[in-house]
């Protein structure tokens, strides 16, 4: 027997897959509106070719030149990508260059570039963001470390996402 106090239990979750909010009660009330909007937004923003199912990698910088592509050669070895994406340069003051591999095909925010080019770092500002096809990497700081925080837009987590649980609305 289940106890009334702990019903909740007993419901099938709703899904919010594609956008799409499905719930065994019509949605009327401005609350489970409101609610669902939210589902919505946060579905959004987890799909989106940037957003948290794109993440495949965070890799510490070690000083001096660290090569980055998919090739097992690179001392930052990308899970896709170009073979040879470039190569990042930590500097004894912290600072970080970048400097694309000539096939890589690399944009270093939305331009080519064949010279180093400084990466600004992700925190308060927005990063300096490096392309190439599907994968992306930009610099941020853990622990007073720099780390290249790796996207791809074609991650399996994201092409292969069922959706998002959820319980039914309960405005009580």
């Amino acid at each position: 027997m289940i106890d009334p106090a702990h019903e909740f239990f007993a419901l099938a979750p709703s899904r919010l897959i594609a956008g799409a909010f499905l719930q065994s009660s019509a949605a009327g009330s401005p609350y489970e509106t409101e609610v669902a909007a939210s589902r919505t937004q946060r579905l959004t923003r987890l799909t989106a070719s940037d957003g948290w199912l794109t993440l495949v990698g965070l890799h510490f910088l070690q000083p001096r030149d660290n090569p980055v592509g998919h090739a097992p050669d690179n001392k930052i070895v990308l899970a896709s990508g170009p073979a040879h994406f470039g190569t990042a340069r930590l500097a004894a003051d912290g600072k970080v260059a970048f400097t694309p591999a000539a096939d890589s095909g690399a944009l270093v925010d939305g331009q080519s570039a064949r010279a180093p080019v400084e990466l600004r770092v992700g925190g308060s500002g927005k990063p300096t963001l490096v392309v190439s096809g599907t994968v992306s990497f930009f610099v941020i700081e853990r622990g007073g470390k720099p780390a290249l925080r790796v996207k791809d837009s074609a991650a399996e987590r994201r092409t292969n996402f069922l959706g998002l649980d959820y319980f039914p609305v309960d405005p009580s």
